[in-house]
This record gives structure tokens, C-alpha cells and sequence, in this order.
């Protein structure tokens, strides 16, 4: 909600700063199109900074097509181009990040962003290492994008113990990316131990849900 409040915001404020600026011509139109789309997928909530940079350079372009009726010389076509293409582009941009990032929640959390381990160990399992191929082709397509990795724990053994095996599971999941082409430096790390349970380990599958490394993608 406090995202999408940024992206009102700063309509208004653009628009009570231009007042005599119309999005209406047929030049913004591409523009205009391709920003609805990302609205409607979401990537007011899941890319907000992106999302109001294309808004912004939307009505930079509206703007810069109004001088085009004010004093001579004030109208500079490859100028309102370049903003039009760019509010294009990064609308695209928050559209993909809403589509990577916006999966279904459930009980257990947004499973798709989850690696799975093995009771008592760190070693990634077959279906870890099919998530995280899945995950490296992403980050080679989207050089831009940075990805947060966070280890969990269940709690049967100690606290201590159990943060250690969430250092190892977070390190592994590192180590596996940098090893298929992944910069280090688009990549963090954070480990919680058992602190942060998603399920009742007290229910069948329980503590299979809280063995997990998760992966948050962001720019």
C-alpha cells in the first residue's frame, strides 16, 4: 500500500508541476500502454523505484511535446524521444520484476523463492539444484538484479547449532551460483537460525518446511 501511495504521489506532483502538459498525443501512446500493463501485473507493489522512474520520464516526455506550442527553439524532438523510450523501457523492466517476484503465497511461504534441505544437513539435494539452475538463468538474463539469500533452520537441536546449519545452508546455495558464472557481488547473504519458522513443526511436514534457504530478488 505505502508503494502504491508513492507512485499517486508523485503523479500529483508531476501533473500540479505541469499543468499545461497532456498525455493525450499519439507519440506517448506506446508509452502510456506499456505502463498500464505493468500496473495491471503489479509492479507498482514489487518495483515501485522502477516504476515511478517510467512515470517520471512519461511526463518528461508529455512535458517536452508541450514546449513543441510555446517559443521557438524550446521544442527539441530527440530529446522527448529519448524519454519516451526510456519510460518504456523501464516500465518493461518493473513489469519483469513484478512477474519474477510475485508468486502465490501459501502457509509455508512463497515456496517458488524456497531450496529445500535434507533433515540435518546443508548439501543441496536434486531438487535444490533444479531450483537454483532455474535461478542462475535468471540472474544471467537480468544482470541488474541483485539477489538476497537468507538460511533457515528447524529447531530440534540447539539454537546455536541451528544458526551454525543456517551459515552453512546460506553459504552453500552462494557457492553453488558462483560456481555457475553468478558475481559474488550481486549476491548477499543472511542466516536466521530457527527464529523465523514458517510452519508447525508440531503438524506432519513441519520441519521440512522450515529447512530452507530463501531467495529474494531485488534491483
Amino acid at each position: 500500500m505505502k508503494n502504491r501511495l508513492l507512485i499517486a504521489l508523485l503523479s500529483l506532483v508531476l501533473s500540479a508541476c505541469m499543468t499545461h502538459t497532456s498525455l493525450d498525443s499519439d507519440e506517448l501512446a506506446e508509452a502510456r500502454a506499456v505502463i498500464a500493463a505493468a500496473k495491471a501485473a503489479g509492479a507498482e507493489g514489487y518495483a515501485p523505484r522502477v516504476m515511478a522512474e517510467a512515470v517520471t520520464s512519461l511526463y518528461q516526455a508529455a512535458h517536452e511535446s508541450s514546449e513543441s506550442s510555446g517559443s521557438e527553439g524550446h521544442f527539441h524532438p530527440e530529446e522527448r524521444d529519448r524519454l519516451i523510450n526510456r519510460a518504456i523501457a523501464k516500465a518493461r523492466q518493473a513489469m519483469q520484476l513484478a512477474t519474477i517476484n510475485h508468486t502465490p503465497a501459501t502457509a509455508a511461504g512463497r515456496d517458488f523463492n524456497s531450496i529445500g534441505f535434507d533433515n540435518n544437513s546443508s548439501w543441496l539435494n536434486r531438487s535444490s539444484a533444479s531450483a537454483l539452475q532455474q535461478m542462475v538463468a535468471t540472474l544471467k538474463q537480468h544482470a541488474d538484479l541483485q539477489l538476497i539469500v537468507e538460511g533457515h533452520a528447524s529447531t530440534p537441536e540447539s539454537e546455536k547449532y541451528n544458526m551454525w546449519l543456517s551459515q552453512r545452508r546460506t553459504q552453500r546455495v552462494i557457492n553453488y551460483l558462483v560456481a555457475h558464472g553468478i558475481d559474488a557481488h550481486r549476491l548477499s547473504a543472511k542466516s536466521y537460525g530457527e527464529s523465523r519458522l514458517l510452519a508447525d513443526e508440531s503438524l506432519p511436514g513441519g520441519e521440512a518446511k522450515n529447512r530452507r534457504v530463501e531467495l529474494h530478488l531485488s534491483k
